[in-house]
């Protein structure tokens, strides 16, 4: 029968190039993860910021709101059933106003609270407020005082809120005459404005007074007493009173006040001797005051024009402060602020939802609780015995071990210790003899590091080696069973004809055998029982090696004493030049 062939199998037992494509393909698997892996975090990082963020913002937001809901809330109790359709103007007027003039929605509530309640019509009290907080911010006063002040003298004088301005202008008209601030003046003005109006003064005449007063060198409080002492002797003459006026031409009542006003009265009184001012006005406050007035009349009559053509003076003084950096910060402030009200009220409801929830919640656990009382005071009484006996058991432990315990806290503490002790050296070291000195020592202490270490693992050199020879031999035998493994799976074959040239380095075997039973054939027929029977004097290489790293160690050892020496010679050396250097 003629011969066809025979194939062969050709493998390629040089792995070289395989392996040094699978090292660099795991070098760039590395890479590329270590890189995805510091992306990932970076973007985790930065999600956990945005969420802790929009967490603080959300709560934030909705306390901001919850704080607004209660100043609302407040307000609304000055309003009736009828009056109630105004709040969600009030809601929006609110935060606009804090916008516009940097005053906080608490402050601006408060206000509004006190116009209400001052009898102002709710239709009008928005009104009156935007000129009470306009008149705190031009004089540097709180809303609330401004308020106070504005609404006393409507009332006092039965004025309209339309004229919450022309009250609020002439208040800055006395601060511009006078000799005090918006402050004083509305903390006190209340207490003369209905008893000026009874007399029949006229809120310009009394502002022309205490502007004048003031002027004169009397506290704003004082010359609203004075004023008070004043006009009382006109509403209650005294019998020589009334004659030391008709001396002068004039009633002393609240007609002549009416007619011809305190600059009336002012000018008829011109050269008036002290004791008959004292007649007429027995009041020692009202005397002081009157006395003022009468020594500044034309001055007076001035301050009265003045208060007569007022208008416009809030708005002056309120455009010069709202020029400077503070104003607009506040603006700033409280347009985040009021953002936050915004987004407060519109997560509310869900927070409100998610409250009644957890109240239907708590009741049900309630019942829960309720219904099984014993079962849950069982449950707490096996956790809480489950507690103390790991407690017991540290405990015991903490007994036990104390010696070791103490002896490790002790090890590092000395050993921090050393470690600080060592850096103020070299700190110092540094100091005194500059960084040469400070890396030789550090190089000297590194070399002593070494020995010691060397010393330490010496003893236990042969049983190191042994263990690596143990490893090193595992593995081999992991690679082995690995190899025919992946040999026995494949099957590899190709036609090659009798007699053809097969290149040295390759192992062949007819492609009708299977791979299993060709790697036993060859197991048998090659090196491996050579391997097998020199494997029995692997015990002596073994020991051999230890003894090699054995030798190294000690070589290494002896090498670093003597590089310690050469280094100190090298010292001393440096020092007896110094020394020979400074007695030259």
């Amino acid at each position: 029968m003629a011969k066809l062939g025979t194939a062969w199998v050709n493998i390629r037992v040089n792995l070289k190039p395989l392996k040094t494509g699978l090292k660099l393909a795991r070098t760039a698997v590395r890479s590329a993860m270590r890189g995805i892996s510091k992306v990932v975090r970076k973007a985790m990082h930065l999600a956990k910021r945005a969420i802790q963020a929009l967490s603080a913002i959300a709560i934030a937001s909705i306390w901001a709101f919850v704080r607004f809901e209660k100043q609302l809330a407040n307000v609304a109790t000055m309003l009736d059933k009828h009056t109630m359709d105004f709040m969600p103007k009030y809601g929006e007027e609110l935060k606009r106003l804090a916008v516009t003039f940097g005053e906080s929605t608490a402050t601006l509530s408060t206000g509004l609270y006190d116009i209400l309640s001052a009898s102002i019509a709710p239709a009008k009290a928005l009104d009156v407020l935007t000129v009470a907080v306009k008149a705190a911010k031009a004089g540097m006063t709180d809303t609330r005082t401004a308020a106070d002040a504005i609404t006393t003298v409507l009332n006092s004088y039965q004025m309209s809120a339309d004229e919450a301005g022309k009250v609020s202008d002439i208040l800055f008209a006395i601060v511009k005459r006078g000799k005090t601030t918006f402050a004083e003046l509305a903390q006190s003005i209340g207490r003369v404005a209905a008893t000026a109006n009874v007399a029949g003064v006229s809120f310009e005449e009394l502002g022309a007074a205490l502007a004048t007063m003031t002027r004169a060198g009397l506290r704003a409080d004082i010359a609203v007493s004075s004023l008070r002492g004043l006009l009382n002797a006109f509403l209650k003459p005294q019998k020589d009173s009334i004659e030391m006026a008709e001396k002068f031409g004039f009633e002393l009542n609240t007609t002549t006040l009416k007619a011809i006003g305190l600059t009336g009265v002012l000018k008829k009184l011109k050269g008036a001797t002290g004791e008959q001012l004292a007649v007429l006005i027995p009041n020692v406050r009202g005397m002081a005051g009157f006395a003022a007035s009468l020594a500044q009349a034309e001055k007076q009559a001035s301050d009265l024009r003045l208060m007569l053509n007022s208008a416009g003076l809030t708005q002056e003084a309120f455009d010069k402060m709202t020029k400077i950096l503070s104003f607009d910060l506040a603006q700033l402030r409280q347009a985040f602020v009021v953002l936050g009200d915004v987004i407060g009220g519109t997560l509310g409801p869900a927070v409100r939802l998610l409250s009644e929830y957890i109240k239907v919640l708590l009741k049900r656990f309630g019942g829960f609780y309720k219904d099984n009382e014993g079962a849950v005071e069982d449950w707490a009484v096996t956790v809480i015995g489950k507690l103390i006996l790991v407690s017991e058991a540290v405990q015991v432990w903490v007994i036990n071990n104390k010696g070791q315990l103490l002896d490790w806290i002790a090890t590092v503490r000395d050993a921090f210790s050393e470690a600080v002790q060592w850096f103020k050296d070299l700190l110092a070291l540094i100091q005194d003899k500059g960084w040469e000195a400070g890396l030789n020592k550090i190089g000297v202490d590194i070399e002593k590091a070494l020995l010691i270490a060397v010393e330490r693992i010496s003893p236990h050199a042969e049983e190191i080696g042994r263990q690596m020879a143990q490893g090193f031999k595992k593995g081999m035998r992991a690679a082995g069973r690995g190899i025919s493994s992946a040999l026995a799976a494949t099957t590899v074959g190709a036609i090659a004809p009798e007699g053809s040239y097969i290149p040295k380095g390759s192992i062949s075997t007819p492609a009708t055998s299977s791979i299993s039973d060709w790697w036993k054939e060859q197991k048998k027929n090659s090196d491996y029982n050579r391997w097998k029977r020199e494997k029995a004097g692997l015990p002596s290489k073994i020991e051999e090696s230890n003894k090699n790293i054995v030798r190294v160690w000690l070589e290494m050892r002896d090498s670093a004493r003597r590089l310690e020496a050469i280094q100190q010679r090298h010292l001393d050396a440096t020092r007896e030049g110094n020394r020979v250097d400074s007695i030259r």
